[in-house]
């Protein structure tokens, strides 16, 4: 993997691979996370994702990409750490299986749909915009009658108060609802002038064929971009209780650390989750959901850039207390390492597989970019699985004795 630096806003990453058949382009345009931010960028995806100016409809856009062998095209608005980031990605069939150089029209595609979307003078098509917060507002509906996606949203705006985790999409509504359309699109020009960029190439490429691309993107002053992860200060326990006319209760069990993507053991932490619960032999699953069936499902993931750890179960009412009791229980267990060596193990192989796993999907390609440019030059699929490879016993425990149960959050069934 190639990256460069064009200038203190821009960096490139070539990811040359002959695994695909496509050609893979990401533009990646990073800003301050808040609520405003989040919501103006979720517009903006909604607004550049079917259409643009040269193709103002639906269906001439998509005639376009049917014209391209089929090309495939999303936009969409993420959340990265301290950062929001609004990403456009354009692939398209490699020019050697149809005998025709398709990288200058696929450059030109993204440029367009990207710089020049559909406007009403100094502001979007309104009925896009209408149709834009329709959508959004509908996203936001479905997620909260979902039981799990209200949970880990209101559960990370708990655990994560005052902090970027909690900012969440059901936690903008009232922006959604309340977004002006000129001031949406005067930040998306904001955006494309000064947010910081990066531009992501998976496939057989090079950066001279990229020239194009990267001479419209570095033809403005753009700014830094600043550390996507952070440490949140640890806060005191407490307990969160809502009910709601649900089938399935959920339970979240967040756990803060002063680990980060560049802490030199956050390696240790990946394994450790990896056999308190991600693993089917995972000490939660095992002990929570096997042995004593208290859960429907139940596993463990790390906040990647949130310095913490989350714990996430469906589960009957009945059994709440009692899972949290055991929970609390099986964390005590792995910081003192009352663990197998094979489970260990297991847990080591299944992080490392995952790894070198990534590398089958293009996006992994373009995660394992994003870690490089933001987090680590060392944070290559080899490094990592070299470090994870030489985790032992002692290391699982010194990083969850780390860890500190901040936040219990539980969405029960109404009586």
């Amino acid at each position: 993997m190639i990256i460069k630096r064009i200038n203190p806003g821009l960096s490139l990453a070539i990811c040359p691979t002959k695994k695909f058949k496509d050609i893979t382009i990401n533009l990646r345009f990073y800003w301050p996370l808040s609520k405003e931010t989040l919501a103006y960028s979720n517009y903006c995806s909604e607004l550049i994702s079917w259409q643009c100016a040269k193709y103002p409809t639906k269906e001439s856009f998509s005639r376009h990409l049917d014209y391209l062998y089929g090309a495939t095209y999303v936009a969409s608005s993420e959340v990265s750490g301290t950062q929001v980031c609004l990403s456009a990605a354009l692939k398209v069939i490699k020019g050697s299986f149809v005998n025709e150089n398709l990288l200058p029209e696929q450059l030109l595609t993204l440029i367009e749909v990207v710089f020049h979307p559909c406007l009403q003078g100094q502001a979007f098509d309104v009925m896009l915009f209408n149709e834009a917060r329709n959508n959004l507002l509908a996203n936001i509906a479905r997620d909260c009658d979902n039981p799990a996606s209200y949970a880990a949203s209101r559960a990370s705006e708990i655990f994560g108060e005052n902090y970027p985790l909690a900012v969440t999409n059901l936690s903008i509504k009232e922006q959604i609802e309340n977004a002006d359309n000129k001031k949406i699109y005067l930040w998306y020009q904001s955006l494309l002038q000064q947010a910081y960029c990066d531009i992501i190439a998976v496939g057989d490429v090079t950066a001279a064929e990229l020239q194009s691309l990267v001479d419209k993107i570095a033809d403005s002053e753009r700014r830094e971009c600043g550390a996507l992860d952070y440490v949140k200060k640890f806060n005191e326990y407490r307990e969160v209780k809502e009910t709601g006319a649900i089938q399935q209760s959920q339970l979240r069990l967040l756990f803060q650390s002063s680990l980060n993507m560049r802490s030199a053991n956050f390696y240790h932490l990946m394994v450790a989750n990896a056999l308190f619960g991600q693993i089917p032999t995972s000490l939660l699953f095992q002990e929570v959901r096997e042995k004593r069936s208290l859960c429907y499902s139940i596993y463990s993931r790390n906040l990647t850039y949130d310095t913490g750890l989350v714990v996430s179960t469906g589960i009957d009412k009945a059994n709440i207390e009692e899972t949290i009791v055991l929970v609390k229980k099986l964390y005590e267990q792995v910081k003192i390492g009352d663990f197998s060596e094979e489970l260990l193990q297991m847990a080591k192989d299944l992080v490392v597989n995952a790894l070198q796993a990534s590398y089958d999907r293009v996006f992994g390609y373009i995660n394992t970019a994003v870690a490089l440019i933001h987090v680590s030059p060392k944070h290559n699929i080899d490094h990592i699985c070299a470090l994870v490879k030489a985790v032992k016993k002692d290391d699982v425990c010194a990083c969850f004795s780390q860890l500190r149960l901040e936040t219990v959050y539980s969405y029960q069934q109404e009586d």
